[in-house]
């Protein structure tokens, strides 16, 4: 009597799990990275530059959180109190997204023929022997949640230094939370230096600020241009 042959069975088959399923619907689901265009709003540009600070975030309601990072400001007041400003130069690069921005740098410039010393204190201290006053602080770094952690952070900061180097500033100078990591980390990966804190205090003849220096509650960050 024959024997009947055993059939081999091959490894059981592998229940799909909660996990794998989610895994699925995020590649299945996955959105490619906004394709958009930078604009760039000069302070001298009144019409224009009014128009972009008063209506792209009018109805953009700010999170606690951004709104501690950003100084206590929401980000459709911190715009439209730029327009009002005088005394300085304001650049805005702005992260264009189907007429919506979705991401702006705000770049104060400082031009040593508009400005005395005491004014420009921050700046003279730095430079010394040169009594250079050319340089640009970037105020604010901001990106609409549902956009970061893609990238365009560093594209606004690389485009911000471009318009920098077009200005033929010296020296570009970021001052931030020190808890918001993530905004720090893309300066560092720039190449900016942070600065220590002996070294903040002489940028600096305001006590409020230099309170906060000492509770390391913000840092400060530079880079050199030419």
């Amino acid at each position: 009597m024959k024997t009947q042959p055993v059939l081999k069975q091959g490894p059981p088959m592998k229940k799909l799990t909660i996990f794998t399923l989610l895994s699925l619907f995020s590649i299945l689901s996955y959105e490619t990275k906004p394709n958009g265009t930078f604009q760039i709003f000069h302070s001298q540009d009144e019409e224009n530059f009014k128009n972009f600070c008063n209506n792209q975030f009018s109805d953009y309601k700010t999170s606690d959180l951004d709104q501690d990072l950003l100084g206590g400001w929401t980000v459709d007041k911190l715009l439209q109190r730029l327009p009002k400003r005088t005394k300085y130069h304001t650049y805005i690069i702005a992260y264009m997204y189907n007429d919506i921005c979705i991401g702006f740098v705000c770049l104060k410039v400082h031009f040593k023929q508009e400005h005395n010393q005491d004014l420009e204190h921050l700046y003279y201290v730095n430079n010394p022997d040169t009594h250079d006053y050319d340089y640009v602080l970037i105020e604010t770094t901001f990106v609409r949640p549902e956009f970061r952690n893609q990238g365009i952070g560093t594209q606004l900061i690389s485009k911000a230094l471009k318009v920098c180097e077009d200005l033929q500033v010296k020296r570009v100078l970021r001052i931030g939370k020190s808890y918001n990591v993530p905004i720090n980390n893309i300066y560092k990966k720039l190449e900016f230096t942070q600065l220590n804190p002996e070294e903040m205090m002489l940028y600096t003849p305001y006590k409020a600020i230099q309170e906060k220096i000492k509770n390391m509650d913000i840092i400060m960050l530079t880079k050199q241009i030419s």
